[in-house]
């Protein structure tokens, strides 16, 4: 067999592709574990922890609290609370007034005043609803038609105020 004699040369390109493949290994590798163990954080991070759940138990104040009691022969009987008595008691007031035979008039005032009000705010409504807002009348027979650029303003115009709204929006998306 021939013996196999190497220059310094290939020496030095064989040890530079060894470091290269070795350097690259150690990289995937680290880089692997630093993946793996953020994997772990993330998942326990969201995985609930059992003693931050609450208790399924309602906290009421006594007065709501139904009261139980045993009697000798077995039977439960329940005990009245403080909010039972009240709800009893007002149940049974009964609230007498008396009228007076003029108060017809007063009545049949208060209903004119009240019919004139309502009449009133069905006119406001209907000047309203007849008239919305924004609304543009029928154009003028003998006025110039609007030019393009014009006509482009006035649209861009019109979507920028209906891309406005009374109430804040996280994201709105851009109209124009």
């Amino acid at each position: 067999m021939a013996k196999l004699l190497l220059s310094s040369g290939q020496v030095q390109v064989i040890g530079s592709c060894f470091v290269v493949v070795f350097c690259t290994f150690a990289l995937f590798i680290s880089g692997y574990i630093i993946q793996q163990r953020t994997l772990t954080q993330l998942r326990s991070a969201i995985k609930p922890r059992a003693e931050t759940r609450p208790s399924p138990k309602v906290y009421l104040p006594e007065k709501f609290q139904v009261r139980t009691k045993e009697l000798e022969d077995g039977r439960v009987i329940d005990i009245d609370t403080e909010a039972d008595i009240e709800v009893r008691r007002q149940r049974l007031l009964v609230e007498v007034k008396e009228t007076k035979p003029n108060a017809d008039i007063e009545g049949d005032e208060a209903l004119a005043r009240n019919l004139e009000i309502i009449k009133q705010l069905q006119a406001k409504v209907v000047d309203k609803m007849s008239t919305p807002k924004g609304h543009v009348e029928a154009p003028v027979p003998n006025h110039k038609p609007v030019s393009k650029s014009k006509r482009r303003k006035m649209i861009k115009q019109e979507l920028q105020k209906s891309a406005q709204a009374e109430d804040g929006l996280y994201y709105q998306r851009r109209m124009w």
